[in-house]
């Protein structure tokens, strides 16, 4: 018989899948955002809102010299299919938009969604997804969302690297103290967005497309790669894997069964067939768990980060994660639901799941044990749970100690609020339009809401050759959420005439240097 999880290794990826999810979870899920998801949802919103009003996006003109609003260049039509998903299911585009900071999970997202972990990185991912939008309107809407967040990543990312010395990382330690701080900063700063954000009707959609990694599924073999990087804490990849195992010692047991005579002492078909009937069991609750795996990180989500208490309500995580672990995980790892007659087995049970745990596992088990908050929090931010917790509740106390030093802009509190944030002196929020990246989040979120003729019209109007050829301006050019100037590969970054009459310049910013 093979070992279940078919070896040490297999065995420390579902346990540390469990435990990096869990520590991701509940400190804070601020880990790489470059705008919090209250910032995405908020930019996200002001393009809709464009485009409800009159089924058009309005795209103003700006100085290319001097980066400052001229006047309007043109009203725009929004995509047919996407102003009908819109309007229907608005709040799906909002769940959309919080894209892989919650869906499928935040690690799988901040893991294997975010940074290049294939050929062509994120891109990959998005052209994945929008092949499958026009599956339903409420599909249709939560991609567009998807797409969004990763426009407002593009653009966020560029900004923040600029001050924390590049993309998070753990070394130097001050780059991962800069991005919870730096990012918890600015998301103090904007105004509040409409905490509605459903996954109501997309739930099966996610779990097909984002968490079932069924052997020969595109998920499977190009995007939650068995091995790959990043792939080894995914639950939907662990838990794909260990089902697929399971499905095959149940052939190979029942073929087995069915070999063995009647005399064969050394051959029991009973107890060959009782263990396919419990691995069955094992099956069924791997895939009752996967699907329920999509909304528990939706809820888990809003409560730690989208929430209209503006709260990352650490207990009300912790409670969902301990009752998604009591309710599934416990038997996806090992002792089945429904054993039902099973007990043929007797003490083969424990044998079939203990097996596979390896003596070189004790140690750390045994330290998750003694103190698994913190050994989780160190090995996942590079940090202790109180500078994580420290950074990211209060970034107005430790701006100036923090960005002031090591690698980047070096910037205090004060002129990072004047001359960075030109914050409104009354209720201190920004207005997106004086944020450069934040404007030009906006502006990109109205721009793949338009069909490729609507672009095609937008690139004529600024007097460019260059013709989208891809469904949407989004698509077939972004590598990575956590890098920056990703959006020199779109098609306005080719053209530095026509991108400087559409997005502004901000610090950070190293594509189309200024021109006369």
């Amino acid at each position: 018989m093979k070992n279940v999880g078919n070896s040490a290794v297999r065995i420390e990826r579902v346990l540390f899948s469990i435990a990096v999810c869990v520590c991701i979870f509940v400190c804070n899920s601020g880990l790489v955002f470059a705008w919090k998801p209250t910032t995405h949802v908020y930019l996200a919103e002001r393009a809709l809102e464009d485009a409800l009003d009159n089924g058009k996006v309005t795209i103003e003109r700006l100085d290319p010299a001097t980066g400052k609003v001229t006047g309007v260049l043109g009203e725009y039509a929004v995509d047919a299919a996407t102003l009908d998903a819109l309007k229907k299911y608005a709040d799906q585009y909002r769940a959309g938009t919080l894209g892989p900071d919650a869906y499928p999970d935040i690690m799988t997202g901040q893991q294997v969604i975010h940074p290049p972990t294939n050929p062509d990185g994120t891109n990959r991912w998005l052209e994945y997804l929008w092949a499958s939008s026009d599956d339903s309107p409420a599909i249709k809407a939560f991609v567009t969302g998807y797409l969004t967040h990763a426009a407002g990543d593009m653009y966020g990312h560029t900004f923040v690297n600029n001050f924390t010395g590049g993309a998070f990382t753990f070394e130097p330690p001050d780059n991962a103290k800069k991005h919870i701080l730096l990012e918890s900063y600015i998301g103090k700063r904007v105004p509040d967005p409409t905490f509605a954000a459903s996954i109501i009707g997309v739930e099966d959609f996610i779990y097909q497309k984002m968490v079932d990694a069924r052997p020969g599924t595109y998920l499977d073999k190009e995007l939650l790669i068995k091995d790959g990087e990043g792939t080894d804490g995914a639950i939907p990849r662990v838990y794909s894997t260990l089902r697929a195992e399971l499905e095959a010692d149940v052939v190979k047991l029942m073929a087995d069964a069915a070999k063995c005579k009647p005399l064969n002492p050394k051959c029991s078909a009973v107890l060959l067939k009782a263990e396919a009937n419990y691995k069955k069991a094992w099956i069924k609750d791997i895939d009752t768990g996967l699907k329920a795996w999509v909304t528990t990180s939706d809820k888990v989500a809003k409560a730690l980060f989208f929430n209209p208490e503006k709260k990352t309500d650490v207990d009300k995580a912790q409670a969902i994660i301990d009752d998604y672990v009591n309710k599934h995980l416990i038997s996806m790892s090992g002792p089945p639901d429904a054993v039902g007659s099973l007990a043929v087995l007797s003490g083969k049970v424990q044998d079939i799941i203990l097996k596979a745990i390896p003596d070189a596992l004790a140690e750390p088990i045994k330290q998750f044990k003694r103190n698994l908050y913190d050994v989780l929090i160190k090995r996942a931010t590079g940090m202790s749970s109180d500078e994580l917790k420290r950074y990211s509740s209060q970034p107005e106390t430790y701006f100036d100690t923090e960005m002031t030093k090591g690698t980047g802009q070096l910037i205090n509190r004060s002129k990072f609020d004047t001359e960075m944030l030109f914050m409104k002196a009354l209720d201190k929020t920004i207005d997106y339009k004086n944020v450069g990246a934040a404007y030009d989040t906006v502006a990109m979120s109205k721009l793949l809401l338009l069909s490729k003729d609507s672009v095609n019209k937008l690139m004529a109007d600024l007097g460019s050759q260059n013709r989208l050829e891809k469904p949407d301006i989004m698509l077939g050019f972004i590598k990575t959420l956590d890098g920056d100037n990703q959006q020199a590969g779109m098609i306005l970054g080719r053209d530095c005439t026509a991108y400087r009459q559409v997005f502004m310049r901000f610090a950070g910013e190293k594509i189309c240097p200024k021109l006369p």
